[in-house]
């Protein structure tokens, strides 16, 4: 069964909603410091919280008292969208202003403090930008497909005998 790669592209950008020039839907992108406190009590996260507001470095604290990978960078977890936070710090971010800083958020065992250090409209590529990629991915995928299969019936006519 072959199928055009032009088929499956112009398959591909109807099933997206991707047109010549048109964005794909508005989606915000937030640039986002996170503080993850997990041995600290509220009391302590809301300390820590008073040090920001008085004017405490954000990714300073973020150092010192962060628990996930994100501590070297300062919590810094970059650009981001809605789709990638867990849906309670999502909402918080996406609803905060620029240079806001969170109320304490608790999550489980886990307290965490958000800061939104910037804000920009996320853009969608016009196709013909992203069409080479698309393609590439998609013959990726087929090669990737086809190997497995080869691989497959090389094991279903392999005789192993095992002493």
């Amino acid at each position: 069964m072959d199928i055009r790669l032009s088929e499956i592209v112009a398959a591909l950008s109807h099933a997206l909603d991707v047109t010549e020039g048109q964005p794909m839907g508005h989606a915000e992108r937030t640039c986002m410091i996170g503080l993850r406190l997990a041995p600290l009590t509220a009391t302590m996260v809301e300390e820590i919280r008073a040090k920001i507001l008085e004017g405490a470095e954000f990714n300073d604290l973020a150092r010192m008292y962060d628990e996930d990978s994100k501590q070297d960078e300062g919590g810094d977890w970059g650009w981001i969208n809605r789709k990638t936070l867990n849906e309670s710090l999502g909402k918080m971010a996406f609803s905060m202003k620029t240079g806001q800083v969170s109320p304490v958020i608790e999550l489980g065992n886990m307290y965490y403090l958000l800061f939104v250090e910037a804000r920009k409209n996320a853009q969608t590529k016009p196709l013909s930008e992203v069409r080479d990629e698309i393609q590439n991915k998609l013959i990726q995928e087929e090669r990737q497909r086809r190997q497995e299969e080869w691989i497959a019936r090389l094991r279903k006519k392999a005789y192993i005998k095992m002493y």
